[in-house]
């Protein structure tokens, strides 16, 4: 009698398989991205520019997430324009205050607790829109 073996399934059938297992909607994927955006600016508040790569790294990714979230309020048709306005105001606060952060030396925690509130808010809680003025971005 010969033995019959079975075949495992390819890698990609696998991988296919434990994929679409763990699919999220939109709104976790953005609760998961403001939440890695979070924790990497936590990083480097903690850090400071001792990484100096990951450092600019950090702010680059987070300047690319509200790059994204600008561009989806510009152009999405269903948002107020009163919703569109103040998603690019805080997007151009985070530009802005980036780049004292790089500059000058500027507290990353803004960005940090906007980001967090921009979190919880695609969670459904809550929340009154930051407050942003020249005073914080200027603060060393």
């Amino acid at each position: 009698m010969i033995p019959t073996i079975q075949r495992p399934q390819s890698y990609g059938v696998q991988a296919y398989g434990a994929v679409k297992d763990i699919t999220i909607n939109a709104r976790e994927l953005q609760q998961l991205v403001f939440s890695r955006a979070i924790r990497a600016l936590a990083r480097i508040r903690q850090n400071g520019k001792g990484d100096l790569q990951d450092f600019h790294a950090v702010l680059a990714d987070n300047r690319r997430l509200w790059t994204h979230v600008a561009t989806q309020a510009a152009t999405n048709p269903g948002l107020s324009f009163e919703k569109t306005k103040e998603l690019l105001s805080l997007a151009d606060f985070v530009f802005k205050h980036s780049f004292f952060v790089k500059t000058r030396g500027a507290d990353i925690t803004p960005l940090i607790k906007l980001n967090t509130e921009m979190r919880d808010g695609v969670r459904g809680q809550v929340f009154a829109p930051p407050s942003h003025n020249s005073r914080v971005i200027g603060e060393a």
